[in-house]
């Protein structure tokens, strides 16, 4: 086991701002207090309560997982932006693409495997001479590889 070089939790508030359904989350709550407010009821802050709850729930996601930097691993986001500038409008389906075919120079403790998060599942891959070769067969939205 290699040692730990720095250790982090991802970030509800970074998630907030940065992610679409963050945004939706955020929007929430002027909804709620401006329809209260404008309706004279309290029924339009159940949008705040339903903001508080979806940001909690990612909250205690987020305190369930925690990131290790190594020297001995190197973590790849691939991210599919096929369809989603079309001219003026945002695609709302994906467009898979592949096969790709990934070379990436690699630490010398690297041992040639490549597991693959969001499909669940480890892949075939050739490490040689410091530098490791796979295929990612199909990329739909996003992939995430963790080269050990």
């Amino acid at each position: 086991m290699s040692q730990t070089l720095d250790r982090f939790r991802s970030s509800t508030w970074g998630w907030l701002r940065g992610t679409l359904a963050g945004w939706g989350t955020l929007l929430l709550v002027p909804i709620g207090a401006v329809g209260s407010f404008v309706t004279g009821a309290l029924f339009p802050l159940g949008f705040v309560a339903l903001a508080a709850l979806i940001a909690a729930v990612k909250w205690f996601q987020n305190l369930a997982t925690t990131y290790e930097v190594t020297e001995d691993r190197l973590i790849l986001h691939f991210l599919n932006g096929t369809g989603v500038d079309n001219g003026n409008e945002m695609s709302d389906r994906t467009h898979p693409t592949g096969p790709l075919q990934i070379r990436v120079r690699v630490p010398a403790a690297t041992k040639g495997s490549v597991r693959l998060l969001a499909a669940e599942r480890t892949i075939p891959a050739r490490l040689q001479g410091g530098v490791l070769q796979f295929t990612l067969d199909s990329l739909n939205d996003y992939e995430v590889a963790v080269l050990e």
